[in-house]
């Protein structure tokens, strides 16, 4: 889904005031029929959770109760909710960051945008000097070098 996401061909409203719409996804040339919700009706949040908005989050994780396990916290970008686990918790405690103020899909998103493009390029190993298929073009500012070269470099 992230290198080759599925996009709807053809989307139609069938409950305006609910936000369902269908949608025909074209997956490679098979066609799909799928029913969905947009953001805004896709905040299904239990009776029992207290809300609170990504923006009135504490700025640091020493100021943040355990309470904040019980509460739904608003995207401040998509206005989708998310949860903080206790696993997560505990980890952001131990490395001393702030919790998240984007939901979970959209850090992943940007992690994703971050790395290298899917394409190869043809390259010069660094150590050899034999053309090598890359991941990165040869003006990336690092070293890269061939299979032969780095495996004689570990052994």
């Amino acid at each position: 889904m992230d290198y080759f996401p599925v996009t709807p061909e053809q989307v139609t409203i069938l409950h305006p005031e609910k936000f369902i719409s269908e949608a025909i996804l074209d997956l490679g040339g098979e066609k799909i029929p799928i029913t969905r919700r947009t953001r805004n009706y896709e905040i299904n949040i239990p009776q029992n959770k207290e809300i609170i908005q990504a923006k009135d989050l504490p700025d640091t994780i020493d100021e943040v109760k355990d309470d904040i396990l019980q509460k739904v916290i608003i995207c401040q970008e998509s206005g989708r909710p998310y949860t903080i686990t206790p696993l997560e918790l505990a980890f952001y405690r131990k490395m001393g960051i702030a919790l998240p103020r984007k939901h979970y899909s959209l850090r992943h998103t940007e992690r994703i945008n971050s790395r290298p493009p899917k394409e190869f390029f043809l390259r010069t190993c660094d150590k050899t000097g034999e053309e090598i298929p890359s991941l990165y073009p040869s003006d990336a500012p690092f070293s890269v070098y061939s299979q032969k070269a780095f495996e004689h470099l570990l052994y």
